[in-house]
């Protein structure tokens, strides 16, 4: 008589460095400029396009980035919490440069913020370019 083996199988780890779809290479520069001009760009650019892109880079559930939820939020409170999601932003961006083995990563929310105090339309190009590198580091 034959013994019957069975086999259970092991569980399933992520692997951290694992990704998901790369966001759009798009230039920083132009969402600058048109916010300088239309300062809902600068809105668009946030909700719409850096934390939808990075949420999926990173694959994010929605309770920890709903960038609907978070541009509700924003216009409650009348855009004084884009604050908080341009540090999400960053931290979200700093997270991937260090799941890519970056050494050079560096947390940069706190520079962000200010720089959305002082000139708002600053952040799509410091962003942008941040994820552009992401995006295209072949990682």
């Amino acid at each position: 008589m034959a013994s019957q083996v069975s086999y259970v199988a092991a569980p399933v780890q992520s692997n951290p460095a694992t990704f998901g779809a790369r966001g759009e290479v798009r230039s920083g520069a132009v969402w600058t400029v048109l916010s300088l001009f239309f300062p809902i760009a600068w809105m668009i650019w946030l909700y719409f396009k850096a934390l939808p892109e990075m949420k999926a880079y990173l694959g994010k559930s929605d309770a920890e980035v709903s960038p609907t939820k978070d541009f509700v939020i924003s216009l409650l409170t009348l855009g004084i919490a884009g604050f908080w999601h341009v540090a999400k932003l960053a931290r979200l961006v700093h997270e991937a440069q260090v799941k890519q083995g970056r050494t050079d990563a560096q947390p940069k929310g706190t520079t962000w913020v200010v720089l959305t105090i002082l000139f708002f339309p600053a952040v799509p190009l410091l962003g942008q370019n941040a994820m552009n590198e992401l995006w295209t580091s072949g990682r």
